[in-house]
């Protein structure tokens, strides 16, 4: 007898792929994605943005704030969820097919399109 596999039911038994290092290479915070990093939010010194290390979590000193993938979307969008939650679904959605999303425009605020770079994922 064959064994059968269900698929999940919820959407909280789904598996996230993009990470906060994903995040904020498509958003172009400045330069790699590390562990720790300046802010890139405040230019003050000492102001530092720290990353987990399995890319789940992150926290900015500066503003005393952190979270997931999708509060740093929020952030460096000012979107609301449910726009923050489209935008993971891009780029997990490019992240399997070998393209990196780009998000333009972030200092500026929401951006009006996304656009993606065929440079690949490394």
């Amino acid at each position: 007898m064959a064994k059968q596999y269900n698929e999940p039911t919820s959407k909280s038994a789904a598996v996230q792929l993009a990470t906060v290092y994903d995040a904020y290479r498509a958003l172009g915070l400045g330069g790699e994605p590390v562990l720790a990093a300046r802010s890139p939010f405040v230019n003050a010194q000492g102001a530092m943005f720290f990353m987990s290390l399995d890319g789940q979590r992150w926290h900015d000193t500066s503003l005393r704030q952190g979270g997931g993938v999708l509060d740093l979307l929020e952030l460096a969008l000012g979107v609301e969820r449910h726009e923050a939650r489209w935008l993971l679904r891009e780029l997990e959605r490019d992240l399997v097919a070998g393209t990196l999303l780009t998000v333009p425009n972030v200092a500026g605020g929401p951006s009006p399109a996304v656009t993606k770079s065929s440079e690949g994922c490394q």
